[in-house]
């Protein structure tokens, strides 16, 4: 699968969507959604960040020195820079994590997460491993697990052989002006 340069070029030979295809589209948006605003929910209460904030430090604890540049973080969490530059604001006045010239590449900068940051996220990492078990992880058995995890994985894997957003955006803007 790839992201086709225009979105024109799916709909021309693209049959409806089924009843059932059309329910199970719309259950998992809504179900990802509903989480996704209970965990929001969560960490804003508990940790005082934004889920888009824990995205950006797990993202961070996750990788090799806990570093990564901006652009990396918003191809990781498919948002803009600039989101991504508001959010580091605030995780930065936080003292959670710094930033810094890169070293890898002069036109870029690079995102460390903090001991306060490393911090945080342990103190609240139990709670949020709770809600998730409670609001998903519990309600599926191991078989069901598996399937999730295959779907997951598949779509996951296809959509990776995509550009990065912030290449696919920066190519868009190109054509456009070229109209």
């Amino acid at each position: 699968m790839t992201i086709p340069d225009s979105f024109d070029e799916l709909s021309e030979h693209t049959a409806p969507l089924s009843h059932r295809e059309i329910g199970v589209w719309l259950g998992l948006v809504e179900t990802v959604d509903s989480v996704r605003a209970l965990l929001d929910e969560q960490v804003r209460d508990i940790a005082g960040i934004t889920i888009v904030q824990f995205g950006i430090l797990q993202r961070l604890l996750a990788a090799p020195a806990g570093v990564l540049s901006m652009t990396e973080i918003a191809d990781g969490l498919v948002t803009s820079r600039s989101g991504i530059t508001y959010q580091v604001d605030k995780l930065e006045a936080a003292g959670m994590v710094e930033r810094r010239a890169s070293t890898r590449d002069e036109r870029s900068v690079e995102v460390r997460v903090t001991e306060v940051g490393r911090d945080r996220i342990a103190e609240f990492l139990p709670q949020h491993t709770a809600l998730v078990r409670h609001l998903l992880l519990d309600r599926i058995d191991d078989a069901q697990l598996s399937v999730l995890e295959s779907v997951v994985g598949d779509v996951g894997a296809q959509l990776a052989l995509a550009p990065p957003r912030s290449v696919r955006r920066r190519a868009n803007q190109a054509r456009r002006q070229v109209d």
